[in-house]
């Protein structure tokens, strides 16, 4: 007998965007998602209700990210959240995440980029880093926190474009929070890409 709520498709269509029907997705296995999403214990409490914009540049971000989450998985684009420390990146970027595991019950992970970097130092051979490499490049949704906080080298340049690059082909959506800016008027710019390679729509924090 088909779910009176979703007729068996395991989503309910809205007026703005598609959930996951809740009588065929159990709140144990949305504790497991959250689980293994990989959110550090400091931003697990990050919600769109308790983000507070200061700014009209904060309430635009916020805006966007609401907007993102409701189409989610119907979209063509990721979002790039650039800005000054202290304005919300990461805090947007979990309430996305976690909103997508609770209320869509889909898969996705947060990975800060200098934690994935040592990671990879961290391998002995080839093959594991290969395989550290591959597990965050084909994550269904990606959250990359602070890009830009480690020390550049060419080798960390090479990993970066060759996630995004990798996450591009296969149409999987990603989210990157930075310090980093797509304009030099605003302090150091985005290395090497502009939106378009990107895939991401950019948001100003």
């Amino acid at each position: 007998m088909f779910c009176k709520r979703c007729g068996g498709t395991g989503w309910i269509y809205l007026e703005n965007g598609v959930e996951r029907c809740p009588e065929c997705f159990s709140s144990v296995a949305r504790k497991e998602l959250l689980r293994f999403s990989g959110i550090p214990k400091r931003f697990l409490e990050c919600k769109f209700s308790n983000y507070y914009p200061q700014t009209p540049r904060q309430l635009r971000a916020k805006t966007e990210c609401l907007r993102f989450f409701l189409r989610y998985p119907v979209v063509d684009k990721g979002l790039l959240l650039f800005g000054p420390p202290g304005t919300g990146k990461t805090h947007l970027a979990v309430a996305i995440l976690k909103n997508i595991i609770v209320h869509k019950g889909l898969r996705g992970t947060f990975k800060e980029f200098r934690s994935f970097l040592i990671d990879l130092k961290g391998m002995l051979s080839y093959e594991s880093e290969v395989d550290v490499f591959k597990t965050i490049a084909n994550a269904d949704f990606l959250v990359i926190d602070d890009v830009g906080s480690e020390r550049e080298t060419d080798w960390g340049r090479e990993k970066f474009v060759n996630l995004i690059m990798h996450r591009y082909n296969q149409k999987l959506p990603t989210v990157i929070t930075t310090g980093l800016s797509f304009y030099a008027e605003e302090g150091v710019s985005f290395p090497e890409f502009s939106e378009s390679k990107l895939n991401q729509e950019s948001t100003n924090v």
